[in-house]
């Protein structure tokens, strides 16, 4: 399946992970994270819940954009790891 059935751009896949739903729903970001923990059942679905809480989302959408600015330089990535303009 290609992108633009999943309506997504190559823009939208190369600045931030997507999960996509059975339903067609497009999650982005941290909202992404989140979601592939809560379909991930226990232990980790707690966690996905907390992330989306209105209070902690804005601190994990910012945590997301560090760690998704930062990726290259963690362990075990590699030159593709960069974002390139």
């Amino acid at each position: 399946m290609g992108l633009e059935a999943l309506g997504l751009t190559r823009d939208d896949v190369t600045t931030a992970a997507w999960c996509v739903d059975e339903h067609g729903n497009r999650f982005g970001g941290h909202e992404a994270a989140a979601q592939v923990r809560i379909c991930a059942g226990l232990p980790w679905s707690p966690l996905g819940r907390f992330l989306l809480l209105p209070g902690i989302a804005p601190l994990a959408a910012r945590a997301y954009a560090l760690i998704a600015a930062n990726r290259h330089r963690l362990p075990g990535s590699t030159d593709s790891c960069r974002i390139t303009d």
